[in-house]
């Protein structure tokens, strides 16, 4: 029996996961911002962490095994062009999500505090969310990126 058809399945279904994480949390997120109420944004923001524990990271893990693995199966040099620049964005948004996930877990427990202490959100955890806003930009682009170089493997 080949493992084939089940690697593909697997590496599509976690590529689906990650990047549908990576919109959902973003709009849950983003939303409860908007509105600035202290418990929503508390809320939310232990939420998306918890999403990025239980969702993204083992999808980007799973992402990258099962991809490493297909290369292979499909005895495709990692030097192939497509394959190169898959790499380099996967790399450069994985290193992306951490920082991002950093700030998350800040952003959750500034929102926290200032819901429990009936504060205003903090001026530092304003920019915390911003600089989450402005990382998630080019770690969206970079998996659009990569979702056409693994259909069309145009290089």
């Amino acid at each position: 029996m080949s493992y084939f058809p089940i690697i593909v399945f697997i590496h599509v279904l976690s590529a689906t996961i990650l990047f549908a994480s990576g919109i959902i949390t973003a709009i849950v997120m983003i939303e409860a911002f908007i509105r600035k109420h202290p418990k929503d944004m508390a809320l939310s923001s232990q939420r998306v962490v918890r999403a990025d524990w239980y969702m993204t990271l083992p999808s980007a893990i799973t992402q990258a095994a099962t991809g490493i693995i297909l290369v292979h199966l499909m005895n495709i040099p990692f030097s192939t062009l497509w394959v190169v620049w898959t790499i380099i964005l996967y790399s450069f948004s994985i290193i992306l999500w951490v920082i991002v996930v950093q700030l998350q877990i800040h952003i959750a427990e500034l929102a926290q505090i200032s819901w429990y202490q009936k504060t205003p959100f903090p001026k530092v955890g304003w920019t915390y969310f911003k600089w989450w806003v402005v990382l998630g930009w080019p770690t969206f682009f970079c998996f659009l990126i990569i979702f056409w170089l693994m259909v069309t493997r145009p290089i």
